[in-house]
C-alpha cells in the first residue's frame, strides 16, 4: 500500500482482563481458563441461559458507570494503546476514528425497550442514546480530540476487520495521516438469546475445529489499533505493517457460510494477490474458527483450497480462549497476530484434539523466520475479510491491484419513500409510513416474506437503480455499501418482545437474524449475486456519505468496478424519539425513506446520469465563518475558483447552536434546499440529494450535511 499503514500501538480488554500482554499470554493458556457461567457474571439476569458459558470482560471498573458497558471496555483498551503513544506532529483534522461493532450499546437500550413493551407507551429514556452503533466512534473521537473521518462499521462478526481495512485505505489514499481503529461488543440479551434461538451455543467450552465441536461461547472484548502513515512514524517504534486486505461476500445465505467457503477463499486470494504474496510466504493464519460445525468445516475447506490439499499451514482459533466476541473478534485476532509476529511465537487452537483437515496447532509454534500472518473474519450475511500483516519492512511484495484514477459516475437511481414525486407537501404521521406489503409489489408474498420492511425498502430502491442503469450482470466486481442511522429497529423490537413475552424460552430466530445492521446489505448481495466488498456503515446524519465514501474508495482502489450505494431508515416510534431530541420544535416527523444508486467507473455500456466530483468528511469547524471557508475550499478544489453551483442541498434543520450555525452557512451560499421539506425527517435524508437533483435537471450541485455530533460532509456532484 502507498503510505504504508504502520501499527504503532495496540490495546485489549477482554475476559483475561485489561492489557494486550495479558490477552496474548491467555492465548497460550488451556481452553476456557477464563470462561464462566453467565449467571455468575452479574451483567444481566437470563434465567433460560444461566448456565451458558461466556467470556466476560474485566479490568474496566475505573470508568464511570454512566457510560455504557461497551464504551468502558473500549476505553480500557484505548487508554492502554495511548499510554506510551502521542499524536504529536499529526493534525487532529488528519486523525480518523473507525469503529466496528455488531450491537454497540444495545445492553443498556434493552432495558428501555423493555419499559416500552411493558407500558405500551413510547417514552424517551436516556439509555436510548447508546442504541446507535455510531456512538462508539463518536465517544472515542471526543476522548482523543480527533477531527477527521469518523464512522462505524456494523457487519456482524467482521465489523472491526472492515473498520481496520477502511482506516488503512484512508491512510493509503492520503485522506488521513493516522487512525484509531477500534472494535467492541458486549454480552446482551439480544446476542445470548439470538444465538440460543439458532441453537449455536455450545453446551460447555467451545472446541473450534474439533470433531466434537458443538457451538460457540459468546464473549465480550474491546480492541484498539493505532495506525499511522509510515512517513509520520518519526521516532515511534513500529509494531507491524498492513500489507493488504481482501473483502468479499458469499451472497449465499443470510447467516450460514458457503459450504465450500467460496467467498472466504476469494477474500484471502484477493488479499494475498494485492500484496504479491504466495502460499509459501504465510507463516501463520489466525482463523475465524467459531466452533460451529458449518463454519469450521467451511474454513478448513478454504485452507485446503488456498494452501493445498496436503497443507501444513500453521493456524489456530482464539475462540476457545476468549469466546466469540462478535464485532470485536476481527481486531482481537489482528492484535494477537501482530504480537505473535513480534514474539515469533504463535498460539495453539485451544480446545482442539482431533478431526480437522488440515489440523490447527495443538501446541505453540516458534518460528524466528516468520514474516507474514493472515487475520481472517467471517460474519453473518457472508461477509468475509482478510488482512495481511507483516513484521515492519520485512516483506517487499508487488502491488498487484491496479488503481483507478478516473471519474466516478452515477448510472442509476431509485427510491422507496412516501413522497416519490418530491412534492413539497409536509408529511404527517399518517402519510410518512410505507406499508411493508406494498413494497416489492411484483414479487409474490411467499417469496418476499423472508425480508423485513427495511430490507424491502433497500431492495426496492436498488432494483430501481439497477433498472435505471440498465445493469443486469453482477458478481465479484460489484460491491454493496449500505448505510443506516438506526438499523433494523422494527426487527430488534420484535425480537426483544419475543424474548420478554416468552421469558426467553421461544425467541424468534428470524427476527434475530434480521435485527443486525447489515441485514439490508446482505439482502442486496443475495438478490443481485454481488460477491464483492459488502459493508454497512452508520454515522448518524451523515451515514449515507460514509457509505458513498467507502464505495468510491473501493472503486479507486481497484477491488471493484461498480457499486450499489444505499441509505435508508424506517419510521418507528423509537426513531421518532431520536428525531424529537435533535430537531427543532415543529420539525417534520420521522419518515420511511431509502434511496439507492448504482455507481461505477467510466463504462461505455452504461449512460451516466451524474458524476461524483468531490466528497469530504470531517468534523465541522468551531464557528460558522471557519466552516464557510472550509466549504468554499472544497468547492474550489472540486470545481475551480469560478464554478457556479446551481443549488445547495441540506438534509434537515438542527436545533440549538448547530441550528444558528447552519443558518449562517445557508445564508452565505444563498439558501439551502432542505430535503426534509418533502421527504420528512430521516437519518438517511442525505441520500436523497442526488435523486432530487436529477429531477431538477443538468447542473452542478452541492450538499452540506451537518450531524448532531458536529461531523460535516460536503458532497459535490454534477447532473449530466
Amino acid at each position: 500500500m502507498e503510505r504504508s499503514p504502520t501499527v504503532v500501538a495496540c490495546g485489549i480488554c477482554c475476559d483475561s482482563g485489561a492489557g494486550a500482554e495479558n490477552a496474548y499470554k491467555a492465548a497460550f493458556d488451556p481452553a476456557g481458563k477464563h470462561m464462566r457461567e453467565l449467571g455468575g457474571c452479574g451483567i444481566f439476569d437470563s434465567p433460560e441461559h444461566l448456565s451458558t458459558v461466556v467470556g466476560a470482560a474485566g479490568g474496566f471498573s475505573s470508568f464511570p458507570a454512566r457510560l455504557p458497558r461497551c464504551a468502558r471496555i473500549l476505553f480500557s483498551a484505548l487508554d492502554e494503546a495511548l499510554e506510551n503513544f502521542s499524536f504529536a506532529g499529526i493534525s487532529p483534522k488528519r486523525i480518523g476514528v473507525y469503529a466496528g461493532t455488531s450491537v454497540g450499546g444495545i445492553l443498556e437500550s434493552e432495558n428501555a425497550f423493555a419499559k416500552i413493551l411493558e407500558s405500551g407507551r413510547e417514552t424517551a429514556d436516556s439509555a436510548f442514546r447508546y442504541y446507535e452503533c455510531s456512538t462508539l466512534a463518536e465517544l472515542v473521537a471526543k476522548r482523543i480530540g480527533a477531527r477527521g473521518e469518523c464512522a462505524t462499521f456494523s457487519t456482524a462478526c467482521s465489523s472491526s476487520s472492515l473498520a481496520l481495512e477502511s482506516a488503512c485505505l484512508a491512510i493509503s489514499e492520503g485522506r488521513a495521516d493516522a487512525a484509531v481503529v477500534c472494535g467492541a461488543d458486549t454480552l446482551s440479551r439480544i446476542t445470548v438469546n439470538g444465538f440460543g434461538s439458532l441453537r449455536l451455543l455450545s453446551g460447555g467450552v467451545c472446541k473450534p475445529f474439533d470433531s466434537s465441536r458443538d457451538g460457540i461461547n459468546l464473549g465480550e472484548a474491546g480492541g484498539v489499533i493505532v495506525v499511522v502513515a509510515r512517513e509520520f512514524l518519526g521516532s515511534r517504534p513500529a509494531l507491524a505493517e498492513f500489507l493488504s486486505f481482501g473483502s468479499t461476500c458469499d451472497a449465499y445465505h443470510p447467516t450460514a457460510p458457503h459450504p465450500d467457503g467460496a467467498g472466504a477463499k476469494a477474500a484471502i486470494e484477493l488479499c494475498m494477490g494485492s500484496a504479491g504474496l504466495c502460499a509459501g510466504d504465510i507463516s501463520y493464519y489466525c482463523a475465524h474458527g467459531t466452533g460451529t460445525p458449518a463454519n469450521d468445516s467451511a474454513e478448513t475447506a478454504v485452507l485446503r483450497g488456498v494452501f493445498g490439499e496436503n497443507s501444513k499451514i500453521a493456524f489456530s482459533s482464539l475462540k476457545g480462549v476468549f469466546g466469540h466476541t462478535l464485532g470485536a473478534s476481527g481486531i482481537l485476532n489482528a492484535i494477537v497476530a501482530i504480537r505473535a509476529l513480534s514474539e515469533s511465537a504463535f498460539p495453539p487452537s485451544a480446545g482442539y484434539s482431533e478431526g480437522a483437515n488440515p489440523e490447527p496447532l495443538k501446541v505453540p509454534l516458534t518460528d524466528d523466520r516468520a514474516k507474514v500472518s493472515l487475520s481472517v473474519s467471517l460474519g453473518f450475511g457472508g461477509n468475509n475479510s482478510c488482512a495481511a500483516i507483516a513484521k515492519p519492512w520485512s516483506f517487499a511484495g508487488a502491488q498487484a491491484s491496479e488503481k483507478y484514477s478516473g471519474k466516478i459516475f452515477v448510472y442509476g437511481a431509485g427510491t422507496a419513500c412516501p413522497n416519490p414525486d418530491f412534492a413539497k407537501t409536509p408529511l404527517t404521521r399518517e402519510n410518512a409510513e410505507l406499508l411493508s406489503d406494498d413494497l416489492l409489489s411484483d414479487i409474490p408474498p411467499l417469496k418476499k416474506r423472508k425480508w423485513a420492511k427495511l430490507q424491502r425498502m433497500f431492495l426496492q430502491s436498488a432494483r430501481s437503480a439497477a433498472q435505471h442503469a440498465g445493469a443486469s450482470a453482477f458478481g465479484g466486481r460489484t460491491c454493496v455499501s449500505c448505510s443506516t442511522g438506526l438499523g433494523m429497529v422494527e426487527q430488534t423490537r420484535k425480537f426483544l418482545e419475543s424474548v420478554i413475552s416468552s421469558r426467553e424460552r421461544t425467541p424468534l430466530p428470524t427476527a434475530f437474524t434480521n435485527s443486525v445492521h447489515n441485514a439490508p446489505a446482505s439482502a442486496l448481495a443475495l438478490f443481485f449475486k454481488a460477491t464483492g466488498y459488502n459493508c454497512s456503515t452508520t454515522a448518524k446524519e451523515i451515514s449515507f456519505e460514509a457509505a458513498l465514501a467507502e464505495a468510491c474508495a473501493r472503486i479507486r482502489g481497484g477491488s471493484c468496478d461498480n457499486a450499489f450505494v444505499a441509505g435508508g431508515d424506517e419510521r418507528d416510534g423509537i426513531a421518532e424519539l431520536f428525531a424529537a431530541q435533535k430537531s427543532p420544535a415543529g420539525a417534520a416527523v420521522f419518515s420511511d425513506s431509502c434511496a439507492a444508486y448504482f455507481i461505477g467507473k467510466e463504462n461505455p455500456d452504461f449512460s451516466a446520469v451524474a458524476e461524483i466530483s468531490k466528497l469530504e468528511i470531517r468534523r465541522a469547524e468551531n464557528c460558522a465563518e471557519s466552516e464557510i471557508a472550509r466549504v468554499e475550499s472544497v468547492l474550489a478544489d472540486a470545481l475551480g475558483a469560478d464554478a457556479k453551483v446551481d443549488a445547495y442541498f441540506c438534509p434537515f434543520r438542527l436545533s440549538g447552536a448547530k441550528s444558528k450555525m447552519l443558518e449562517k452557512i445557508s445564508k452565505h451560499f444563498g439558501g439551502f434546499e432542505f430535503l426534509e421539506d418533502y421527504q420528512g425527517r430521516n437519518y438517511s435524508a442525505s441520500a436523497f440529494a442526488i435523486a432530487a437533483a436529477l429531477r431538477r435537471g443538468a447542473g452542478t450541485y452541492a450538499q452540506y450535511s451537518l450531524s448532531s455530533t458536529s461531523m460535516a460532509a460536503i458532497t459535490v456532484f454534477r447532473v449530466l
